[in-house]
């Protein structure tokens, strides 16, 4: 239950931040149960499935701008996927120490 709880607040606080610096603030991706992560690509082990991650897009707003925001007002945040080409942040709580990844083209994590 407090975990539920933490996780609710991660969501909530990242969103609210991101809110209050940038204009419409898109929430493409939250939880994801395990079949569905399947179904758009998702990696066996996502955050996504643990309920740990969110994904946003933001109009006309570069995702190292956005990425670059959040280190900075949110730290416990320690994972950040950047998709230059879909204009997308993927962010997490994941333990462990700060991990950055950048999708290419198809996707794939380069």
């Amino acid at each position: 239950k407090h975990f539920r709880q933490f996780i609710l607040c991660f969501h909530f606080t990242l969103v609210k931040y991101l809110e209050a610096r940038f204009e419409n603030v898109i929430i493409t991706s939250g939880y994801r149960s395990p079949e569905h992560n399947a179904k758009v690509g998702g990696v066996s082990d996502s955050q996504h499935c643990l309920g740990k991650a969110i994904d946003v897009h933001i109009p006309n707003v570069h995702p190292i701008k956005v990425a670059a925001f959040v280190m900075e007002k949110l730290p416990s945040v320690h994972g950040i996927g950047l998709d230059i080409f879909k204009n997308y942040c993927h962010f997490d709580f994941r333990d462990s120490e700060l991990v950055v990844w950048i999708y290419n083209r198809e996707g794939k994590v380069i």
